[in-house]
């Protein structure tokens, strides 16, 4: 990891086509330990992920993985357990840090 991308907040949602959040989906950098579960609205949030990584996600039988690509935020929308889209949010980047900071807060468990 680079010097300046300590701390830097990742977040993301996790919608179906009409627009409800998916719930406790595992979202983990590939090769980390540490992860997040996604909220009742969909969000989730992680800090120090680098730039050319790649995210896995899983919940029950639904499984897959979605590169960074740079990006600092991820609209994922899925229809039947399938990735339909994949977006980078201005609006999740801009309220992220204090989203992820409050869940770092409040997990006892150090799951973040």
């Amino acid at each position: 990891m680079a010097q300046g991308e300590r701390g830097i907040p990742f977040n993301g949602l996790i919608i179906t086509e009409e627009g409800y959040g998916v719930q406790k989906m595992k979202v983990q950098v590939k090769g980390r330990s540490r992860h997040t579960v996604s909220d009742k609205q969909g969000r989730f949030g992680l800090t120090d992920v680098p730039k050319d990584a790649t995210l896995q996600f899983s919940y029950k039988k639904i499984r897959f993985e979605l590169p960074v690509n740079g990006r600092r935020s991820m609209r994922v929308i899925l229809v039947d357990g399938s990735v339909k889209g994949v977006e980078e949010s201005q609006e999740l980047i801009d309220t992220g840090y204090s989203y992820v900071k409050r869940r770092e807060q409040s997990s006892n468990s150090g799951v973040i």
